[in-house]
């Protein structure tokens, strides 16, 4: 009889780690592609029940409408930092006319810009463009946050400096223009 016994679990034996496996696996889709699904539908579901209640109320439009025209004002806030000239441009040249208007901004002087050969990621195409500057800590500090500003168009990879007399300072640096793909847009 326990000769029977392990026997059966001789042969049964392989079939415990892929069973092991298959429950990891289901557990793990569980966690990570269901649940958050679940979560969101039952967010939405809350949201369509309180818009249901706002539209059956007395002030219930107008709330509706107070809360869509503060959305609409804080994505216009959001692009606001943007400059108005040469948004709709998909060329190089019209990111460096922003770069050149942000530098204005910001009392920046190129001595050279430079730009460097283009990369292609999935949905933009990367030109770098190396920059080479003379200017003061500040002004140099205001330029990088106002380009950080506007992280869907540049972004700033490399920095170094050199001081120079008078608290001056000779920098170079590698600002990456991130351009959309014209087939994209």
């Amino acid at each position: 009889m326990h000769a029977f016994n392990i026997r059966k679990l001789i042969r049964e034996a392989p079939l415990l780690p892929i069973t092991g496996i298959v429950i990891l696996f289901i557990v793990v889709l569980m966690r990570f592609a269901i649940l958050p699904q679940i979560t969101r539908f039952i967010v939405n579901k809350k949201e369509q029940a309180r818009y249901k209640t706002l539209i059956s109320s007395e002030n219930g439009y107008r709330q509706i409408k107070q809360e869509i025209t503060d959305k609409i004002e804080l994505l216009r806030n959001r692009l606001a930092p943007l400059p108005k000239q040469k948004t709709a441009s998909r060329d190089l040249g019209g990111y460096l006319e922003m770069l050149i208007a942000v530098a204005r901004k910001n009392d920046i002087r190129f001595v050279r810009i430079q730009p460097q050969d283009e990369e292609q990621a999935a949905d933009r195409i990367l030109c770098p463009v190396m920059l080479v500057l003379t200017t003061t800590y500040h002004e140099l500090g205001r330029f990088i946050t106002a380009l950080e500003k506007l992280p869907n168009l540049f972004s700033v990879d490399r920095l170094a400096m050199e001081a120079t007399a008078e608290g001056k300072c000779d920098v170079k640096l590698l600002v990456t223009c991130l351009i959309p793909m014209k087939n994209k847009q």
